[in-house]
């Protein structure tokens, strides 16, 4: 329950020995303050009436004013308690200082905003793709934070499985950012705890297989004859390079110039994680390079090399571009060479981290060199590895 109250802060006494009259709004146990705009000295103060002396020069016309505004903060409290108890001690003190609380929306908004301005491209359209989904499903944009309720998360839910057919960890990726936005506001004291709808909900997720080929499959495409289709050849040696080198990631892969190799070595800055990378070229990876020798460029001419890489939505865009064409080319590869697995530029990220884990490299190592922000990211490839010895172990019980 909130309560309002006129105090005098002693605590705030200025140099002419003043102290101001402030009214407190206290609500969740979470005091804030509006000024009255009245400030007297302390012996002018009656604490027991909680008014101006009247001795005091002009306490009536204080007494008075101090009166009008605090019915029309009261009036703000009693409307919160009643009409929208929703509203916070900020947004009720915002409210009588003519301060327009902000909505659910621009909020969010404000929040996605900021990937934009750190040029994280992808991030900021999935965002707001979440954003702009939760929108066509409540059908305006000026629905307030205490709008959102649980009973309208779980229709949103619904409506997400049966209309959009999304499945149960895209429902969760956006239902937890919808929480992160709910979470911002409560570090901003926008709303109170009580009024986060997500304290009820419990996210669930499936587990998914991540795929990866295994060495035959591995060399079936290594083995393939491509000498008439240099295109096709150059896929190929992309996922191959992968495979082999770190498990780097296409976006990664794609920008690789000829100046970040030093030989034995490549060396860049993630994209994803902006972490600083140097992986040693496995046998496999120095001929492929050797097959695309270079002075300048890009190691695989697949990005326009007049491209302004400064523009961050015109390089993700190409680079979106630039993956899709690779995949489509390895999913003809994989036809060609009998492998019956969907293939994709990120399933040879998976292949190097399968083997790596077989070769006896250590969880951490793999860990590091994939540039995994936590190790728990990398014991999933673990836990395949271990299924594969479990079968093994399996020749004892036939």
């Amino acid at each position: 329950m909130a309560t309002l109250k006129i105090v005098f802060r002693k605590d705030k006494i200025n140099k002419r020995g003043e102290c101001p009259i402030h009214f407190r709004i206290t609500k969740d146990r979470k005091p804030r303050y509006i000024a009255s705009g009245i400030m007297v000295p302390e012996q002018a103060w009656d604490e027991k009436n909680t008014r101006v002396r009247p001795s005091v020069q002009n306490s009536a016309r204080l007494n008075a004013l101090l009166q009008t505004k605090f019915a029309e903060v009261q009036a703000m409290f009693l409307e919160s308690e009643t009409v929208d108890r929703s509203l916070s001690s900020t947004q009720i003190r915002d409210k009588v200082n003519g301060k327009a609380s902000i909505g659910f929306f621009p909020f969010a908004d404000r929040m996605v905003n900021r990937f934009k301005d750190q040029k994280k491209i992808g991030t900021y359209r999935d965002r707001m793709g979440i954003i702009n989904k939760l929108e066509r499903f409540l059908g305006n944009r000026n629905a307030s934070f205490s709008d959102i309720t649980h009973a309208v998360l779980e229709r949103f839910t619904e409506y997400m499985r049966t209309e959009l057919g999304n499945k149960t960890n895209t429902i969760t990726h956006n239902l937890k950012f919808l929480k992160a936005v709910y979470n911002e506001a409560l570090r901003k004291e926008v709303i109170e705890y009580h009024h986060n709808p997500f304290r009820q909900i419990k996210f669930q997720t499936e587990k998914t297989q991540k795929g990866f080929l295994t060495e035959p499959e591995l060399e079936s495409l290594v083995k393939l004859e491509l000498s008439g289709n240099p295109q096709l050849e150059m896929y190929r040696d992309m996922f191959l390079f992968a495979s082999e080198t770190g498990g780097v990631r296409i976006s990664d892969l794609l920008q690789l110039r000829w100046e970040k190799i030093d030989g034995s070595h490549v060396h860049f800055t993630t994209r994803k994680t902006k972490g600083q990378m140097s992986l040693k070229l496995p046998n496999r990876s120095l001929e492929i390079i050797e097959r695309y020798r270079r002075k300048t460029g890009y190691l695989f001419p697949v990005l326009d090399e007049e491209m302004d890489t400064e523009d961050a939505e015109l390089l993700h865009d190409s680079i979106q571009e630039a993956t899709s064409k690779v995949n489509k080319g390895l999913k003809e590869l994989s036809k060609l060479a009998g492998i019956d697995k969907k293939v994709t530029t990120h399933i040879g990220r998976h292949t190097w981290a399968t083997r790596a884990l077989r070769k006896g490299i250590p969880v951490e190592k793999v860990s590091k060199l994939m540039g995994h922000s936590t190790i728990l990211m990398t014991l999933d490839y673990a836990k395949i590895v271990n299924e594969d010895l479990d079968r093994a172990m399996d020749v004892f019980n036939s």
